[in-house]
């Protein structure tokens, strides 16, 4: 769920003060796109295709030699297809599942792959753009006022920026308003921000660049008052530590790193992501002492110090050696880029879950989807 918060802060920061028609169109187009695939989509093919699988749906799947798999495609921005990739490709994801066991317990191995052609955006622009947020936080917070992203947010949102001799913050604060609006989102944030509490780090070449955290009500980006940039880092190394409560449990995960090399050669940049090693982790509480034993082994498998430890494991350690990592390329030609993305993640079928599921049909707006449609408006020249 870290990556849940990563996204409300960082990603949602980053586009608000540049006007860019490459960037404007690069985005829209692919927001459409994904539009039109969860719309021809059923919502357990959709999740599938991003590696969310139960073994009672694997019917809705396709079955090849190798597993399980799930692809679809969308030519030119325009006509959804499935399974074989297209050279009129706009945007192609394939996910492939593969049944195999750690031990005893059943897992799945993942393997993703995407394709994107659109106008130029790269991960340089996106550096860029976030050394232009941390410039203008702290020295001209005023001109946040002029992103339609940014009064989206603090009209939902209570939004504060604080600044001290070490740091400048802006904190995001729920506010019950949003039930108004976005009650399921309400709900769901509510309950993840009582529930988990972290702290992110982000070091790049140059030093100590920012952190993000949270606390019961609010999440918390910070800037540290020094040089450090992310404009030309050789790589990015992110150090978490994690606190989760959760049905009696209590789980603390520290030194938690996820390290991303970054490789620029003439036209392409590549990107490496994986988990170096095993992080210090410690279980305490009672697991489900109020629940019956026939609940809880509808909620996880086995004993949670096991299943930590297999969880971990997984995480840095599986498919010799691999663990949770991904690749990417992007090429640019003028002002168009093709980006590749291939991921992989070995999972257990029957995996924890902190947080339920969602139980009934969403109340109110779609808070993400109006959250694009502002991020688009502010990239518009």
């Amino acid at each position: 769920m870290v990556k849940y918060f990563l996204f409300l802060s960082i990603f949602i920061f980053h586009n608000c003060l540049t006007k860019n028609a490459n960037h404007h169109t690069y985005w829209k187009e692919y927001f459409a796109d994904q539009e039109k695939v969860k719309n021809r989509l059923s919502d357990i093919q959709y999740n599938a295709l991003y590696g969310n699988l139960k073994p009672e749906n694997e019917g809705k799947l396709k079955r090849d030699k190798k597993g399980l798999f799930l692809a679809v495609g969308i030519k030119n921005h325009n006509s959804l297809h499935f399974y074989n990739k297209s050279s009129q490709d706009s945007l192609f994801l394939k996910t492939h599942f593969k049944k195999s066991y750690l031990k005893k317990d059943a897992t799945y191995r993942i393997d993703r792959y995407s394709y994107i052609r659109s106008k130029a955006y790269t991960p340089e622009d996106f550096f860029l753009w976030l050394d232009s947020f941390k410039q203008v936080l702290q020295t001209e917070p005023k001109r946040l006022q002029s992103s339609h992203l940014y009064k989206f947010l603090c009209s939902q949102f209570r939004c504060s920026i604080a600044n001290t001799a070490k740091s400048t913050s802006l904190s995001l604060i729920l506010h019950p308003r949003i039930a108004k609006r976005y009650k399921t989102f309400y709900e769901e944030l509510k309950s993840r921000l009582e529930k988990l509490k972290f702290a992110s780090y982000l070091y790049t070449k140059s030093g100590y660049y920012l952190s993000i955290s949270n606390r019961s009500d609010r999440i918390i980006l910070r800037f540290p008052r020094n040089n450090s940039t992310a404009t030309g880092s050789s790589y990015l190394s992110i150090h978490s530590n994690i606190f989760l409560s959760a049905y009696g449990l209590k789980i603390s995960v520290k030194k938690l790193k996820y390290y991303i090399s970054i490789r620029k050669k003439q036209a392409n940049t590549y990107l490496f992501g994986y988990f170096p090693k095993v992080p210090d982790y410690s279980i305490s509480g009672r697991l489900f002492y109020f629940l019956p034993k026939s609940v809880i082994d509808a909620f996880i498998p086995g004993d949670m110090d096991s299943y930590m430890k297999q969880y971990f494991t997984l995480l840095v350690r599986s498919k010799k050696r691999r663990g949770m990592s991904f690749s990417s390329q992007t090429t640019r030609k003028g002002d168009t880029v093709q980006v590749t993305y291939h991921s992989y993640l070995e999972k257990f079928q029957k995996p924890f879950r902190p947080f339920g599921e969602r139980k009934s049909k969403r109340e109110g707006r779609n808070f993400i989807a109006d959250y694009r449609r502002h991020m688009v408006r502010d990239l518009k020249p």
